[in-house]
């Protein structure tokens, strides 16, 4: 009932299902066993249900820390707009703020369409790009009009400005205590592909260096 919870409210509603499930088999458990009352059993399944949910609601978060495991609960708080890693997108890098929330839109509905964790899938797109605080001017979306800091750089040292905030974001949302899950796609979401942009650019200015060589001999 919880493993594809996407809200506090989902969660409370598994929480008062399982209870509902648990009342008649207990009321049968009594039945066929025992020789006490039928609905009192069932009550006070529902009622013990619905204290060992109330009780794991509010110590899954110590079980987290401790096993290092990710519930739909620590997803929920990763979704937090106030969340401090978040914040920090949105102050020091806001058009890598807006690109996250898309693409986590996106992600949390194609989850959804194949039966994925759409809290995982939306969570890790919130953050993929988390390494951009550190030189936000530095990528487009958040150049708002301003000229192209890339256009004044040589394709090696753009190439690797670009890379750079894949090891800045591991190291920051370690900083902030994300799950491994989270760190795991900020260091994975753009594969082992060539920066092709800044290949290309680098390719076509070695091309032109050779013509100009060529040209003045």
């Amino acid at each position: 009932l919880v493993s594809r919870v996407s809200s506090r409210r989902q969660l409370r509603l598994a929480v008062l299902l399982s209870a509902i499930a648990v009342a008649p088999v207990a009321a049968t458990v009594e039945w066929v066993f025992g020789d006490g009352d039928l609905l009192m059993s069932a009550v006070w399944a529902f009622v013990g249900a619905l204290i060992a949910g109330l009780i794991s609601l509010g110590l899954v978060s110590f079980f987290e820390t401790a096993f290092g495991i990710t519930t739909s609960l620590g997803l929920l708080d990763l979704l937090d707009r106030n969340h401090p890693a978040l914040r920090l997108i949105e102050e020091q890098a806001p058009g890598t703020f807006n690109h996250a929330m898309l693409v986590g839109a996106l992600a949390g509905r194609a989850a959804r369409a194949i039966d994925a964790d759409p809290l995982l899938a939306q969570a890790a797109a919130w953050y993929h790009d988390l390494g951009k605080v550190t030189l936000p001017q530095y990528f487009v979306e958040n150049q708002f009009g301003e000229a192209n800091i890339h256009d004044r750089l040589a394709p090696a040292m753009s190439a690797l400005v670009i890379k750079s905030h894949v090891k800045d974001g591991v190291e920051i949302a370690e900083e902030y205590g994300l799950p491994r899950e989270i760190i795991d796609v900020i260091q994975q979401h753009h594969g082992t592909a060539l920066v092709a942009f800044f290949y290309q650019r680098a390719k076509q200015l070695e091309k032109e260096t050779k013509q100009n060589g060529t040209a003045r001999n």
